[in-house]
């Protein structure tokens, strides 16, 4: 391998967030893509898994955005932090119905 070609995989090594052969997930689906390549600028091209009609697997080549990855472990927090909050607004919701239904007693008691 040429040494310009190394010195530029070093370079943008300490650029990118995550290296090639690494397991990531894509943000928005939650699928797990592997990483290739890394490309000028915060991009890197994934190998990602893809199901045929005829329910073969296939991989096919991506380019994806940093932005657009997480690891794993930052995955899976985030989905927590997305359970934890959904249950923080349902309990708000429970509890202004009990409120509400409290003043609604509270009201036909007094008349």
């Amino acid at each position: 391998m040429p040494e310009s070609n190394v010195i530029e995989m070093v370079a943008a090594s300490r650029t990118h967030k995550y290296q090639p052969g690494q397991i990531v997930v894509l943000r928005t689906t939650g699928e797990k893509v592997c990483i290739l390549e890394l490309k000028a600028g915060p991009t890197y091209i994934v190998r990602r898994p893809s199901v045929s009609k005829d329910g073969f697997i296939n991989h096919e080549g991506n380019q994806l955005y940093e932005f657009e990855l997480a690891t794993i472990e930052e995955f899976g927090n985030a989905q927590v932090d997305e359970i934890l909050l959904k249950e923080k607004i349902e309990k708000r919701l429970y509890d202004s119905r009990q409120e509400s239904r409290n003043a609604e007693r509270i009201d036909t008691s007094i008349n």
